[in-house]
């Protein structure tokens, strides 16, 4: 993957993510019916400024415990948190 550039990001913040989003379906038509949503988006509070960054995902399940010793469990946490602590 290639980072992005301060003047990559800042050029992104001109844009919200919902006129980027409307925009790729215009260049092409796959994106209105695959991903995020098939219909047009609009922004509930356009005083909002665009944020532009990386995101830090994962899984979890919370319908059942964690399996193993209560180390194991602690540890397993505390690499979700640093996770996205980075």
């Amino acid at each position: 993957m290639t980072a992005l550039t301060l003047a990559d990001l800042e050029t992104l913040a001109q844009w919200d993510t919902l006129t980027i989003c409307n925009g790729l379906e215009l260049l092409d038509a796959k994106y209105r019916t695959t991903g995020f949503t098939t219909r047009n988006m609009v922004c509930l509070d356009p005083n909002l400024k665009p944020i532009v960054g990386y995101a830090r995902t994962a899984t979890i399940q919370a319908a059942a415990p964690l399996s193993g010793d209560a180390e194991a469990v602690r540890e397993m946490r505390a690499h979700y948190y640093e996770h996205f602590a980075e």
